[in-house]
């Protein structure tokens, strides 16, 4: 009379017990266990954790051994591996504070624009200083044009008393326009000379990230290669489950129609098996899609059990 009970269902199949016994033994006496004595839960493998985190990845043996070779191939190697110009061009392009020369003096005064507060990295800066370049190049192109078909409208008196103003603008015009291209060509050629200085110090830097990111890697890739066989063996029990049962219908399909033709519900019948024989999960499953399919044909309620 006494039962330890941990659960829901375990109380659900006190209640179905306590219906089996009859009123004469009297009511089923529940004991909650205190925290000292109360029994530690199987832990669950982790290899059966694995495979319910990756059920949509695989679900047979086949599968799961075609997915860990793709695994182990893909961490064998580095898919987009850390390069040293990379990380040159992902740093910043200003210099250190005391370190300043006159280039950087004239991009900060005359080549960065106003709004741009925060400091550009090396790739970012060299993609803008190409692509100033080719702007200032078709001013320069356009300018060229004006000054080619330009015709000074000023009588002949006019021009002895002075120059032509307008063709002057047009070639101060042209004049800052290449300015601002050889500005923009020294910022590309400075970058290019700190690579040159600096590329045994990133060489270095992408070759320890590559180091770190292989280490991951392989850790993984053991992890994964001591869970394989169990995993493997898991799927390979399940797969040969349903074999092993094929007596399982049979056997009780006849015992489960008998007592629904009595008047026994689904729910009743299903706790009532569960008590006669410690079942796995799967034989649980297949029980219920048992008790479903008799359901189902004899037409005596829903398809699915209202508490599945």
């Amino acid at each position: 009379t006494e039962i330890r009970t941990h659960s829901k269902t375990a109380q659900m199949q006190l209640e179905a017990l306590q219906r089996q016994l009859g009123p004469e033994f009297g009511p089923v006496q529940v004991v909650l266990p205190s925290v000292s004595a109360a029994p530690e839960a199987a832990p669950v493998s982790e290899a059966l954790r694995f495979i319910e985190a990756h059920q949509k990845d695989f679900r047979t043996r086949t599968e799961a051994t075609l997915w860990f070779d793709r695994e182990a191939a893909r961490l064998a190697t580095l898919r987009s591996p850390a390069m040293a110009r990379g990380l040159f061009e992902d740093s910043l392009a200003s210099v250190a504070s005391g370190k300043s020369h006159f280039l950087d003096v004239l991009q900060d005064s005359l080549v960065i624009r106003r709004w741009q507060d925060a400091p550009l990295s090396v790739g970012a800066s060299i993609q803008q200083a190409r692509r100033e370049m080719a702007e200032w190049r078709q001013t320069t192109t356009e300018v060229e044009r004006q000054i080619a078909g330009h015709r000074d409208p000023r009588s002949v008196w006019r021009k002895l008393w002075g120059a032509d103003q307008q063709l002057l603008s047009l070639q101060r015009e042209k004049d800052s326009a290449l300015a601002q291209i050889e500005l923009h060509r020294a910022t590309i050629d400075r970058l290019e000379t700190r690579w040159e200085q600096e590329r045994p110090a990133w060489e270095q830097e992408a070759a320890e990230k590559n180091a770190q990111r292989l280490e991951k890697q392989s850790e993984a890739a053991k992890r994964l290669h001591a869970l394989r066989a169990e995993v493997l063996g898991e799927l390979e029990r399940r797969e040969a489950l349903p074999q092993t049962n094929t007596t399982f219908d049979t056997q009780y399909a006849e015992s489960i129609r008998r007592k629904l033709r009595k008047g026994i519900t689904p729910e009743e019948i299903w706790l009532d098996m569960l008590l006669l024989k410690d079942y796995s999960r799967q034989e649980q499953v297949e029980l219920e899609t048992l008790i479903c399919q008799i359901l189902a044909e004899g037409k005596n309620g829903p398809g699915r059990m209202s508490w599945s």
